[in-house]
């Protein structure tokens, strides 16, 4: 992953670690602003989708970590880190045995 990508990774994820719905919505615009001399068009993106990125944020905080993810797939991986990309999370019940 190019450093670029990562920064820019980082930078938004910082949006979903703040403490409060307030620092949250803050934290969106900051992060925003920050691309937006050098990419406007990620700066728009982001303002624009601005209410869906931080719709978690009307739960309680408590809740959030349960929230972060509705992706199955994503819980597997963010749970077995060590499994390479690709891997399959579970094992293969089929039968493929011929009788």
């Amino acid at each position: 992953m190019p450093l670029l990508d990562r920064h820019a990774e980082s930078s938004i994820r910082t949006i979903f670690t703040q403490p409060t719905a307030d620092l949250v919505r803050s934290q969106l615009d900051t992060v925003a602003d920050m691309f937006g001399n050098q990419f406007p068009k990620v700066r728009a993106m982001l303002l624009e989708a601005k209410e869906d990125l931080t719709a978690f944020a009307h739960f309680l905080p408590r809740h959030w970590k349960k929230i972060q993810s509705t992706n199955p797939l994503e819980r597997i991986d963010a749970l077995h880190p060590e499994l390479p990309e690709g891997a399959p999370a579970l094992p293969n019940t089929t039968n493929t045995t011929t009788s």
